[in-house]
């Protein structure tokens, strides 16, 4: 279990409301070599993410008995997991999950799960925990003057427009301009938000452009 703290502490136990979920124990006690096991563990954190993200109903519940019908002897684990996760509609690109953000109500929480988990692996850590950051729309909600980058408003909350900072640097840059956000944003401890400061301005190009970076990354991360 210690082996795999890096992936409970933000997804898992958010959606099974318990320290590790049933279907984590299955992976974990069966006959999988380590790195099978880690590979099932990444896969099985997408899916809860893609779960919470398009339908949190019942997530712990559906989730608790996803390898029910699994036969080790037959089938690779991450084989069966892709599989059962489109039998059940659970499967979705990092593309859709974004674009799905982008056009649905979704959750503050999902939003950084995905952005902490991203940082983590921009900066090749094991884990960021979401307890100690806050979400910062770069483009702001509500901006102080509405005469620039008008089209940029409704793609506020998109997750291209989604960076991480500590909570008290977040409420002093809330509402500011780019031009004196990218300043502080050169010396804020995550990588995802130092990236944004090599921008001379902030409009939807570079909003898609941060999402395909996101994209990539989670790609990478979880082999989509």
């Amino acid at each position: 279990r210690q082996k795999y703290n890096f992936l409970f502490e933000n997804t898992f136990t958010k959606a099974s409301g318990s320290v590790v979920p049933i279907y984590a124990i299955k992976i974990l006690e069966s006959n999988q070599s380590e790195i099978e096991k880690t590979k099932a563990l990444k896969l099985m954190e997408w899916i809860v993410i893609v779960k919470r993200c398009v339908d949190n109903t019942g997530t712990a519940k559906k989730l608790s008995t996803f390898f029910n019908d699994w036969d080790e002897t037959n089938e690779k684990i991450c084989d069966y997991i892709i599989r059962k996760a489109k039998e059940l509609n659970f499967w979705c690109t990092s593309y859709e999950i974004i674009n799905h953000i982008a056009e649905k109500e979704v959750n503050n929480d999902i939003r950084t799960t995905l952005l902490t988990r991203i940082e983590s692996i921009s900066v090749k850590e094991p884990s960021v925990s979401k307890n100690k950051v806050t979400l910062q729309h770069v483009y702001p909600q509500k901006p102080q003057s509405n005469t620039q980058y008008d089209e940029v408003i409704t793609s506020i909350n998109r997750l291209g427009n989604l960076t991480l900072l500590s909570k008290s640097l977040n409420s002093s840059l809330q509402n500011k301009p780019f031009a004196e956000k990218k300043e502080s944003y050169k010396g804020s401890c995550f990588e995802i938000t130092r990236r944004l400061a090599n921008y001379s301005k902030w409009t939807i190009e570079e909003i898609d452009e941060t999402e395909r970076f996101y994209a990539e990354q989670l790609n990478k991360y979880y082999k989509l």
